[in-house]
């Protein structure tokens, strides 16, 4: 956290597994993840946030699973989630996507279905899918199926919609 000097992630290719949270925040020069694409599982949460030259997500396009928070706020360069779409959404346990301004749609099949998933699993508070927890911005019906079932989870659990910078969640195979 916090290294001003850092591009990337690259010498960490052999990197296969993190057993607990991996938290890359507050990395001015953070361009991408490369580095990271051999890991497939982080068994805790998985924190971006803060980076405001990170771009791009494709470093973690081996990434499968995760076993708690995904949480992606305030990359200020951001504009897709590609390299999130190996994830199996049912291995997220909350998720809070904020104040990412450049993303505008969401096209990632992991991540749609966790949000279009009214049945998903329950966290205790008698809400599933969707949490109170998780912050959609403002704009998330862009007309699309997807988009469509978040909108109707997000009304029938009263979950605050706050969209995905100015779209929501597109078709996937877009």
């Amino acid at each position: 956290n916090g290294n001003p000097l850092l591009t990337d992630l690259t010498g960490l290719e052999n990197l296969t597994y993190i057993g607990s949270d991996l938290w890359i925040n507050k990395n001015d020069s953070m361009a991408s993840l490369d580095g990271l694409e051999n890991v497939s599982v982080i068994g805790g949460s998985l924190s971006l946030a803060i980076n405001d030259a990170l771009s791009s997500l494709s470093g973690l396009s081996g990434l499968t699973s995760i076993g708690g928070l995904l949480y992606l706020s305030s990359n200020t360069d951001l504009t897709s989630l590609y390299g999130l779409d190996a994830i199996d959404p049912a291995s997220i346990e909350h998720l809070i996507i904020r104040q990412n301004d450049l993303l505008s749609v969401c096209h990632v099949q992991s991540i749609c279905e966790y949000l279009a998933d009214p049945g998903g699993p329950d966290h205790g508070d008698g809400l599933s899918g969707l949490q109170v927890q998780l912050q959609i911005l403002q704009h998330a019906d862009d007309g699309s199926a997807a988009a469509k079932r978040l909108a109707q989870t997000a009304h029938g659990h009263k979950f605050r919609r706050r969209g995905l910078g100015r779209g929501g969640c597109g078709d996937a195979g877009r």
